[in-house]
């Protein structure tokens, strides 16, 4: 979310009771959540039939590639962007921060990284398994 969009709803009194998380704690949340996807990546990729570490690694960041876009491309960019029954309420003026495309698509670098290493970490599953 961008900064101007959360700086606004840290003002609104409907929202003054939740508690604000910063990076370190958005970090830690996201742990448990890397880890789940390691494992559902390594068993999709071991179906597909995957037994080597770069066939598991290669489709595995292909496959966290795609979700990505995905995510960026049409959910943000389209329907996140275009859809003002989705905004948080008392932010609908927000029109522009909403329509940031440049603020979605900075967030792909950052993913590819976190996609490299659960890419690896895969790898290092499928051919430990077989």
């Amino acid at each position: 979310m961008p900064i101007a969009l959360q700086e606004r709803v840290a003002s609104l009194l409907q929202y003054k009771d939740v508690k604000s998380v910063h990076t370190k704690q958005r970090i830690m949340k996201k742990i448990p959540a890397l880890i789940i996807l390691m494992f559902l990546f390594a068993l999709l990729i071991y179906i597909s039939g995957a037994r080597s570490f770069r066939q598991a690694f290669i489709s595995s960041f292909l496959l966290w590639t795609v979700i990505k876009l995905y995510v960026v491309l049409v959910l943000d960019c389209i329907w996140l962007a275009h859809t003002p029954a989705v905004w948080i309420p008392g932010t609908e003026d927000m029109v522009e921060c909403y329509q940031d495309y440049v603020f979605y698509l900075k967030s792909i670098p950052h993913s590819l990284l976190a996609g490299l290493l659960v890419s690896a970490v895969v790898g290092v599953i499928i051919s430990a398994v077989v």
